[in-house]
């Protein structure tokens, strides 16, 4: 059996009862950046911070191969909304931790009956807006708590001096 690519339950392999690979796979990342024109006509980059890293992934899933196409669809709907790693070749591949947050599935092949034979799904991952703004909202508290420590510090060294006790 060989592993392709993983993440969380769903297992991209290669083995004697089923066939599931990566069709596609598209990673992207990179800087927020502003222009601000500078004297003398010198026009100035400044990077303003990261972008959200985005990470899709498409796949056929065939009862020919072994994979029941209903139940991989299902697995995937579980896990919306979950942060893991996305494993590639058995190495991480993308962030350390990626939330899934889309599955898109298409292509369906119907039999006479109603079961599907085949479709293809597509998974999204990314991180949120609101857990880039909570990470940067953090580290502004974090540097307006250790600045009212440091203030705190001096008013009290300032306050043992006036009293006459000796640190």
């Amino acid at each position: 059996m060989t592993i392709q690519a993983q993440f969380n339950k769903i297992k991209w392999e290669i083995s004697d009862t089923k066939i599931m690979t990566i069709n596609s796979l598209s990673y992207s990342f990179g800087v927020k950046t502003e222009s601000k024109k500078g004297a003398g006509g010198n026009d100035k980059i400044v990077v303003k911070g990261y972008k959200k890293d985005s990470l899709s992934v498409s796949y056929t899933v065939d009862r020919m191969c072994g994979v029941n196409p209903e139940q991989e669809h299902a697995k995937a709907c579980d896990i919306i909304g979950v942060k893991d790693t996305f494993i590639l070749g058995g190495k991480r591949f993308g962030p350390l931790k990626t939330m899934l947050m889309k599955v898109k599935p298409s292509n369906a092949v119907f039999a006479p009956d109603g079961l599907i034979i085949s479709m293809d799904i597509t998974l999204t991952f990314g991180e949120p807006e609101e857990e880039k703004e909570k990470k940067t909202a953090k580290k502004k508290k974090a540097s307006k708590s250790k600045l009212s420590i440091a203030v705190n510090a001096k008013d009290v060294e300032k306050k043992k001096k006036a009293k006459g006790i000796k640190s």
